[in-house]
């Protein structure tokens, strides 16, 4: 291992370019490591501008480092603002920070906030977990990271992510798209059926005009004016008196209008 302090400078010069690249990372890393591990050197936190002891500072996993102090002072503005979870000051930056780091660093002086800060943890992991049945409204716990859960109640099997009936081979998205493009269709199937169709007196299912007279017969059997809806007699189309309740002039040509 190289140091500066046992660095034989008379034998460095006499190594290849490339040994001595080495030699000089190897000898700077040592003599900041020596320099951390003594108090020497200083960082110089972006927080509150002031130089810390590398001893008191501390680095997220994120790689963004701050002085305890600070760190500090951020897990209780943030509790203040009622966070649950702590997460790195670095601006722009969403790296949580770890319950055990909070503990194992000495992150947080009060016990009290730690307990609250547990607990805030606990609910929050309890409610990720937690999904509603979208049929029965049952609560369930989804421990394991199936996509498709099936309710214990009523049997209901669902995807997790959309909470829609389980869609395999298609995400959730490809999945509502084709429902969407379903409803649309259903939509214009039905605004169809009602302006060419009106429904049988009778049976009341849709029946379709496509030409002839206004005497139609329904599947069902049953005979009605298409005009006004009435049930069909030898009479309808003879008199005004009787049948079709329009004006004169329609009545006449009631039994041959077409829509």
């Amino acid at each position: 291992m190289y140091s500066i302090d046992s660095l034989n400078f008379i034998d460095y010069f006499k190594q290849p370019d490339n040994k001595k690249l080495f030699i000089l990372e190897e000898c700077v890393k040592n003599y900041r490591e020596k320099q951390i591990s003594q108090n020497v050197l200083l960082f110089s936190c972006e927080i509150c501008y002031e130089d810390k002891p590398y001893s008191d500072t501390y680095v997220n996993k994120c790689g963004h480092r701050f002085c305890k102090s600070c760190i500090r002072d951020s897990i209780k503005e943030q509790k203040t603002n009622t966070w649950r979870k702590v997460h790195c000051p670095q601006h722009g930056c969403s790296q949580v920070i770890e319950i055990s780091d909070i503990n194992l660093y000495d992150l947080v002086d009060d016990k009290q906030l730690i307990n609250e800060y547990t607990e805030r943890l606990n609910k929050k992991m309890f409610e990720e977990q937690t999904i509603l049945c979208p049929k029965c409204h049952n609560s369930l716990l989804s421990l394991n990271s199936t996509v498709n859960a099936q309710c214990p109640l009523c049997k209901h099997e669902f995807c997790k992510k959309c909470l829609c009936v389980c869609h395999p081979g298609k995400t959730c998205e490809e999945w509502k798209k084709q429902v969407d493009d379903d409803n649309e269709n259903m939509r214009k199937t039905t605004e169809w059926i009602k302006q060419n169709t009106k429904i049988c007196p009778k049976c009341k299912n849709p029946i379709r005009k496509n030409g002839g007279c206004n005497h139609m017969t329904c599947s069902c059997g049953h005979q009605f004016c298409w005009l006004c809806m009435a049930d069909y007699t030898n009479t309808h189309f003879k008199s005004n008196t009787t049948g079709c309740k329009q004006s004169g002039s329609a009545k006449r040509s009631c039994y041959w209008k077409k829509t």
